[in-house]
């Protein structure tokens, strides 16, 4: 009877640990500050933090690394959502999935674009008559993953008060197609991804029961073949030449928005980011 009455104190005393280690992944999410950023930082942790957009276009000489033939960054992502590996978002808020219907009917081309006239966006407003560029296409008539070369990068600016530390923690990823393939000379968002589900999902995926690097998540090293790499190591080395096209603010407005586009939007959205750099510098006289 006394046997009996200790294995049942002790199956009482480790019920709340099992509970608790089928639940820690979801509860951590919980106190995180954004659950899908890769680096796991505790609300309580977060002294200061911003909202930033960066625009990619992967044409750059600095961005060829993302955009090297048939390893593109917008196919991983294409390819990802068709093999069902991932199902991207209608938004970078990344509330609201969209469904791979829904996907796939935004890489196709209009059908006037097929028929040989100038491609029409679904999205545009008619009014603004303006002749878009004929894109590439694929067999399936879908753009090609080459013409997605535009995408924006939302960052987390946040400092860790516990290690003293501003990390940049990538919150998503948006593609999209270029004013050029549209008739209202407009850049159309595609679909959003969350950082923390293609560093998971997609640039490292599980083989053999261990997780390894996606041989087809590559960034390309022209330099030095024998040293490809992983997406997500390009992304948390900064290996990327971006423009800041938003920060946080009360009206969400863009640079454009606040300065007007061409010069003087540029050097107000250096700016920004020099008064970014000057403020973490300064953290420490407080």
């Amino acid at each position: 009877m006394k046997i009996t009455k200790n294995l049942l104190t002790a199956f009482l005393m480790l019920l709340p640990f099992s509970l608790w280690a089928q639940g820690a992944s979801s509860f951590t999410d919980t106190l995180a500050s954004n659950k899908h950023t890769v680096n796991t930082i505790q609300n309580y942790d977060v002294m200061w933090k911003k909202s930033l957009w960066f625009m990619m276009d992967l044409r750059f000489k600095v961005n060829e690394g993302f955009y090297a033939k048939n390893n593109e960054l917008t196919r991983v992502l294409i390819d990802a959502v068709k093999n069902d590996m991932i199902l991207p978002y209608k938004n970078d808020s990344l509330e609201t999935r969209m469904s791979k219907d829904e996907f796939l009917s935004k890489l196709r081309i209009p059908q006037t674009e097929l028929e040989g006239d100038s491609p029409v966006d679904d999205w545009a407003a008619e009014e603004w008559g303006v002749e878009a560029k004929t894109p590439q296409r694929n067999a399936d008539n879908e753009y090609d993953p080459r013409d997605f070369f535009l995408v924006e990068v939302k960052v987390d600016r946040v400092f860790d008060r516990r290690r003293s530390t501003m990390y940049n923690d990538i919150v998503s990823l948006t593609f999209f197609l270029p004013a050029e393939y549209n008739k209202a000379k407009l850049d159309k968002p595609i679909a959003s991804f969350s950082y923390k589900e293609l560093y998971n999902q997609v640039f490292h995926i599980e083989k053999d029961g261990q997780v390894v690097d996606n041989p087809e998540a590559v960034w390309y090293n022209s330099q030095n073949s024998s040293q490809h790499r992983n997406l997500a190591d390009a992304f948390a080395l900064g290996m990327y030449e971006k423009r800041l096209v938003k920060y946080e603010n009360p009206k969400d407005n863009t640079i454009v928005d606040l300065y007007g586009d061409g010069k003087k939007g540029y050097y107000q959205s250096m700016e920004v980011l020099y008064k970014l750099m000057e403020y973490e510098a300064t953290l420490w006289s407080y």
